[in-house]
């Protein structure tokens, strides 16, 4: 990229050049055709005025026989104005009647250019002085020459403005895009930190900031992964070392093999079955390999199934559980499997990280084309600065409100993936009851 801008720089460079040397070349040829027109014009005016006065004078206004004579013989100011040598080459000249007087190789194209030769109303002949094709004049031709000299002399610098001027300009313009390559080289090694200067508020000053924010989004994704990875691998660790100090009681007959013992290391499994499998199913929603099989489903109905079959759960806990909703009237396309399993993760969470003691409300209402369901529940609550970040996996997996309760802390980050499957939204904030309130709108038709 760099070098391709460097050749058209480089290309423009030339191409400033060559229009500075063509517009020399046009100028230096029309300086020198109009400053011979401005010449031949200036000596014809003059010529036809001292003809008419040589012919009063030198023949009293009768005939140019006068003009016959050799020219040393005519008036001063006619030799002046045209040299002896150039009046065969150059003057024509007709009498009134239009015979010629004067001049070799006339031809019908100087017959249409004549002039005539006028003293009151009176036309005294016609004349024509071929045009002069060299400055001869050594006045002339010295002022020609200063004034061709000077153009090329005022073209050097434009040259010169227009390299530096460039140069300028690829400096200015590679600077940030070698900076940008520098940082995306960066980038591509893994270095997060990597950041540029924004010097401009232009189109590279917009893409070195996109690129410090891409770049600072990159490395809280790869801090929040790391931090991740350490959170997991302290979650798997925990249950597997009860497991084995269990095992390790077993087998050393320390622990004897009853029912009590099986259903412990049980638990602990089905506790590392279920991260396992809320890990794997994240997975699937980052690259978007879950199936949805979806069919008409009545929300309101699958949420008042599934309140009836966890109702024992919470009462074992003491925490109290009431529904309000409508009756059902509206369906929607979802995928029933999904809706039941974001459904009870919203109830999985409430019960885990509810005080016993506590209530989970859950409230139902239809709104103009969707469903709006709100889980709130009793304290323990979440700090307002991390309610934003609530349905974020690493921090729910660092941020849990409670970890006695041994959950992955990933429920709410899958039932986010659930919702927006489903075109709907999903938010948190404070409850009203002194907790967490989570509300879930959903299209219906």
């Amino acid at each position: 990229m760099i070098r391709k801008i460097q050749l058209l720089l480089f290309i423009f460079i030339i191409a400033a050049a060559g229009v500075t040397i063509s517009c020399q070349i046009f100028f230096q040829f029309n300086l020198r055709q109009g400053f011979l027109d401005q010449i031949n014009k200036e000596q014809e005016d003059l010529l036809g005025k001292l003809l008419v006065h040589a012919y009063e004078l030198k023949s009293n206004g009768s005939s140019w026989d006068f003009i016959k004579k050799p020219p040393t013989d005519w008036p001063h100011s006619l030799q002046y104005v045209l040299p002896v040598w150039e009046i065969e080459s150059r003057l024509i000249l007709l009498d009134a009647d239009r015979n010629l007087i004067l001049g070799g190789n006339y031809s019908p194209d100087d017959h249409q250019k004549m002039t005539p030769l006028v003293k009151g109303s009176e036309t005294l002949g016609y004349f024509h002085l071929r045009r002069k094709v060299e400055i001869a004049d050594s006045a002339n031709r010295t002022y020609f020459t200063r004034q061709k000299y000077g153009a090329l002399i005022l073209s050097g610098p434009v040259l010169l403005v227009c390299v530096i001027l460039s140069m300028f300009a690829a400096r200015r313009l590679l600077r940030p895009i070698h900076a940008l390559a520098c940082g995306i080289k960066l980038l591509a090694e893994g270095d997060y930190s990597a950041r540029i200067p924004v010097s401009s508020l232009d189109e590279l000053g917009q893409l070195s900031n996109d690129f410090n924010s891409l770049a600072l989004l990159l490395e809280s994704n790869e801090k929040n992964r790391q931090q991740l990875v350490a959170d997991i691998a302290h979650d798997l660790r925990t249950p597997l070392m009860i497991l084995q100090g269990e095992i390790k009681a077993l087998k050393d007959g320390v622990r004897p093999v009853t029912t009590e013992a099986m259903d412990s290391l049980n638990e602990e499994v089905s506790h590392l079955r279920q991260m396992v499998d809320d890990l794997y199913q994240l997975s699937q929603y980052d690259i978007s390999a879950l199936h949805y099989d979806k069919e008409e489903v009545d929300p309101i109905k699958m949420l008042q199934r599934i309140t009836d079959k966890v109702r024992p759960q919470f009462a074992a806990k003491g925490v109290t559980l009431t529904l309000t909703c409508p009756p059902p009237t509206a369906s929607m396309l979802a995928d029933r499997k999904r809706l039941h399993q974001l459904f009870s993760n919203l109830f999985d969470n409430s019960l885990k990280y509810t005080d016993p003691g506590g209530r989970l409300e859950v409230i139902a209402e239809y709104r103009q084309g969707a469903v709006v369901i709100q889980f709130q529940d009793s304290a323990p609550s979440v700090p307002d600065q991390d309610l934003p970040l609530i349905f974020d996996r690493q921090y729910r997996v660092k941020n849990s409100r409670n970890r006695s309760s041994n959950g992955s802390g990933l429920g709410l980050a899958i039932c986010r993936c659930i919702v927006q499957a489903h075109e709907g939204t999903i938010e948190a904030d404070k409850s009203i009851l002194g907790g967490l309130a989570i509300t879930i709108t959903l299209p219906v038709v």
